[in-house]
């Protein structure tokens, strides 16, 4: 049956307080790592939420800027060239207090903060794409080494820059003995897999499980980063969830089949992560399975208190399954405030960006338009011109003035003479080089040309260098304490 631990007090000896850039309300515990005398593992858990997915519509920002009037493309629009930095002296003093991080959502702009060998860099956040859909895994650099799965595919069927990953600080004592992953699948709407032109019918995500060795006791321990769908999308009955699950459970009984765990015959198998549904939900799904049945849940403070924001799909999902073969013993902990109040105002500085940003994307689109509309109208102009100056070409030469003969004298009738041309006003922005071809229509086209037309781009240039830093935006900071995911921390005794 499933059992909840005790959970770590942060005052206790294994936790030191630490400010972050001089930011005092930024607090955050982080536990010492200086591996003096201990033999517990101390693993890490956080879904970063990337900035790819901000779009998603349970979003909480999603909402307000819809009341703001913003359509969908102009939400996608203003979400996607957000200026968002990474806390990333946060990030990497949290993951080297740990032997092992277990993350979800990771994107580029994570993999670039965990792998970069500068301690105070910030790691600018870069909206995601790309295609790689192969396991990864990076040389054990400066700060450690990721060990990630292929790229996920989504709720629309594409495949994005989104994995789950277990990272090994540098001063972790883990090493790796082997690696095993496994993908679990959820059907779209349309069908239960296949293709829909360049999209599959279905959502999935790799998971990747580790064997891994402690260099100091030579104990083992199989690790994996779980991102689970929500039950409800696999079925949302116990049998559809257990077949969801089968994968993972097979990947898992495959690695428990090596001959390291053989020899050992001591292990413990840890899954961290987010489940997308509570412990004793999970327990009552798999109730009829001896496999998870035998995983205890391990807490992460009071029952019923909030590990994600409430608008994700689940309040409590994130925490621990563990199965030990010894006598270890696990306790966990959540970090950052329980109400999500710094997260909170990450999504008010949002709001505020997004909405100083509207007017000038609004501007640059209508600019846009308008120039659309300007070209589309020259096209018959420009052709009439064309086809004109096609025909003075073909066309024979007029014949000679005819002498007009009257009963006093003959004398020539001359026509009258052509009107004076069109003088353009000189501009000194936009001087006309060389002479503007004759005739109204020819001219008409050609101040279109040479004035009206760069008038037109001028101003698209100066909104588009407007964009990027508007009155009214800000430089948004993304890091532990303003996710909607509280950072997990579990400890073995």
């Amino acid at each position: 049956m499933m059992r909840g631990l005790r959970s770590l007090n942060a005052g206790s000896p294994a936790y030191r307080r630490c400010s972050f850039f001089g930011r005092s309300h930024r607090n955050f515990c982080v536990a010492s790592h200086d591996g003096s005398g201990r033999h517990g593992w101390r693993l890490g858990c956080w879904n970063q939420h990337r900035v790819g997915s901000y779009a998603q519509r349970d979003c909480p920002w999603i909402g307000r800027l819809k009341e703001l009037g913003m359509s969908r493309h102009e939400l996608d629009q203003l979400l996607v060239s957000l200026q968002v930095d990474y806390e990333a002296s946060e990030v990497k003093a949290w993951a080297a207090g740990c032997d092992l991080l277990a993350l979800q959502e990771v994107d580029t702009a994570l993999r670039e903060v965990l792998a970069t060998g500068e301690g105070e860099g910030e790691g600018e956040v870069p909206g995601g794409g790309g295609g790689r859909s192969e396991t990864q895994t990076s040389p054990r650099g400066e700060n450690g080494q990721l060990l990630e799965s292929g790229w996920h595919i989504d709720g629309r069927g594409v495949r994005v820059d989104s994995t789950v990953g277990l990272f090994l600080p540098s001063s972790s004592r883990f090493q790796v003995l082997q690696q095993a992953h496994c993908e679990l699948r959820v059907p779209l709407a349309g069908g239960q897999g296949g293709r829909a032109g360049d999209r599959v019918r279905y959502a999935a995500r790799d998971h990747l499980g580790l064997l891994l060795r402690d260099g100091g006791s030579g104990k083992l321990l199989v690790a994996c980063s779980v991102h689970l769908h929500q039950p409800s999308s696999a079925g949302g009955g116990e049998q559809e969830y257990l077949d969801y699950l089968r994968p993972l459970k097979v990947m898992l009984q495959g690695i428990l089949t090596s001959p390291e765990i053989s020899s050992c015959g001591v292990f413990d198998i840890a899954l961290l992560g987010d489940f997308n549904v509570a412990p004793s939900d999970f327990s009552v799904l798999t109730s009829q399975d001896v496999f998870w049945q035998g995983f205890s849940a391990v807490s992460v403070g009071p029952e019923g208190e909030p590990t994600a924001f409430r608008t994700n799909p689940c309040e409590t999902g994130d925490f621990m399954l563990v199965q030990s073969s010894g006598d270890r013993a696990w306790s966990g902990s959540a970090q950052g405030p329980a109400d999500f109040s710094f997260f909170e105002t990450f999504c008010d500085d949002l709001v505020a960006d997004a909405s100083a940003r509207l007017p000038l994307l609004r501007a640059q689109v209508s600019l846009s338009q308008a120039a659309e509309c300007l070209a589309r109208a020259m096209e018959p102009l420009q052709a009439s011109l064309k086809a004109a100056a096609e025909s003075h070409v073909k066309s024979p030469p007029p014949p000679p003035p005819k002498l007009m003969h009257s009963s006093a004298s003959a004398a020539f009738v001359r026509p009258p003479p052509p009107p004076p041309p069109l003088r353009l006003p000189p501009d000194e922005a936009h001087p006309t080089v060389g002479a503007p071809p004759s005739g109204g229509l020819a001219e008409l086209v050609a101040v279109i040309e040479h004035k009206t037309r760069p008038e037109l781009e001028r101003c698209r240039e100066a909104l588009d260098s407007l964009r990027s830093t508007p009155p009214g935006s800000r430089l948004l900071k993304k890091g532990l304490v303003t996710s909607d995911h509280r950072p997990l921390l579990f400890e073995s005794s």
